[in-house]
């Protein structure tokens, strides 16, 4: 890998950084049944929706990972040894959390932990004060799916 290779890398990395702050989108709509049976409608608009907020975040850590490898065909191309990245890794507290993370979106499940904690990504929830909110209207669903 050449330089120009790592800097455009990392340039990547800003750009995906920068998608997972992206909050405007078209939005998203969920259903969700109380245990009573009362289901009420939930629409948030003009923000990402659940699934863009969660791909933004997935395809962050699986490239933060990627670049480990990145970096280490750059460090042997150079004649380094590649372990110093390697060692980079495992000094840091975050990355080995990262590595187990990434591993287990690309392969389903972690069968041996980097970080020794078995890391799991929770569901993707918005949170918001009640000063952002410009309006909330709850429908109740009814039988057919219709708003009343």
């Amino acid at each position: 890998m050449t330089g120009t290779e790592i800097a455009e890398l990392f340039e990547r990395l800003g750009r995906l950084v920068a998608a997972t702050k992206q909050k405007a989108g078209d939005g998203s709509v969920w259903d969700y049944t109380f245990a009573d049976g009362e289901t009420h409608r939930y629409v948030i608009r003009g923000l990402k929706s659940h699934a863009e907020a969660e791909d933004s975040a997935f395809n962050l850590i699986i490239w933060i990972w990627n670049a480990k490898d990145h970096l280490k065909r750059r460090a042997e191309s150079s004649g380094q040894d590649t372990q110093m990245v390697e060692d980079a890794v495992n000094a840091d507290p975050v990355l080995p959390i990262c590595a187990d993370l990434a591993n287990h979106l690309k392969h389903g499940q972690l069968k041996r932990s980097r970080s020794g904690l078995y890391p799991r990504l929770g569901s993707v929830s918005f949170e918001a004060s009640q000063g952002a909110v410009g309006s909330l209207h709850l429908p109740r669903i009814r039988g057919g799916g219709d708003d009343r």
